[in-house]
């Protein structure tokens, strides 16, 4: 009855899964296809949409001359949300989590709220702080606004991993005479390694995908990224080319499916007392 019960699940969740798998399948498939896929498999395999990873555009697209300059740009993005998002989500979670202090639980709470709040209604405060800044056409305008995003969620997970951390440890260093940004660096931080990780795969995530943000701080068209890149394409019938498109997207989720297959033990893992289970 148990393994029904099972099976029964697992078909429920590929019934679900199956048009997202067929949107992903059509997609790869008309990537290495010589004309337009309107079915699952093309009628000719080519490799000529993926020409542009070894030449330029097929066609002008704005100040991007190759993939790899918006490439770059991406990954800048990608990494820069990453390290920031880390960085002040683990100095963050550890002070929630270990010390005391008035206003703490209110703090908590508002975290928790601010996940209620779409990023858009902030776009527009967001604009006038990084204009009177003076970061506005810059990679650290988008950098520092998609990691403001992230941090309420990211700092509620990694403060899960250091709830988890046995008192005892971080006392008996004390004792050792080691002081709190010790015990941070040299203590904490290696025992929630898979709460990092998973904070930088998700921080990564959001910035090497993000468009809203690229798209109305960043001007410089030398600037896109990748999200940028494909929206242009999509946005200009003259030069749609729908194979192209394909072969660019597909590229595009490349990086972030392989960061989730390296680092998807740090999804599961939970650390206790050093011990990882």
């Amino acid at each position: 009855m148990r393994q029904r019960g099972e099976a029964l699940k697992y078909a429920i969740l590929g019934i679900i899964s199956l048009p997202l798998v067929g949107m992903y399948t059509w997609l790869v498939m008309n990537s290495v296809s010589g004309g337009v896929v309107y079915g699952l498999l093309p009628t000719k395999f080519s490799l000529s949409n993926w020409r542009f990873l070894t030449g330029p555009f097929p066609f002008n697209i704005g100040g991007i001359k190759s993939v790899w300059s918006a490439t770059v740009n991406t990954l800048i993005v990608g990494t820069g949300v990453a390290l920031v998002t880390a960085s002040v989500c683990s100095l963050a979670g550890y002070a929630l989590s270990r010390l005391s202090f008035t206003g703490r639980t209110a703090i908590l709470q508002v975290l928790l709220a601010l996940r209620a709040f779409p990023m858009l209604i902030l776009l527009i405060a967001t604009y006038f702080i990084l204009y009177y800044l003076g970061l506005l056409d810059t990679f650290l305008s988008v950098i520092l606004a998609r990691s403001a995003i992230n941090l309420a969620f990211c700092t509620w997970v990694i403060k899960g991993f250091f709830d988890d951390v046995p008192k005892e440890v971080e006392e008996a260093a004390m004792v050792d005479g080691a002081t709190r940004f010790q015990i941070w660096t040299r203590i904490m931080l290696p025992l929630i390694k898979p709460g990092l990780v998973t904070v930088l795969i998700l921080g990564f995530r959001d910035g090497w995908s993000d468009f809203i943000f690229t798209n109305t701080f960043i001007f410089s068209e030398a600037k896109w990224t990748l999200s940028m890149l494909i929206y242009t394409i999509v946005n200009n019938p003259e030069s749609m080319n729908y194979g192209l498109l394909a072969a660019l997207s597909v590229y595009f989720m490349v990086p972030a499916m392989a960061l989730y297959i390296i680092g998807q033990r740090g999804f599961t893992q939970v650390s206790m007392g050093g011990a990882e289970r």
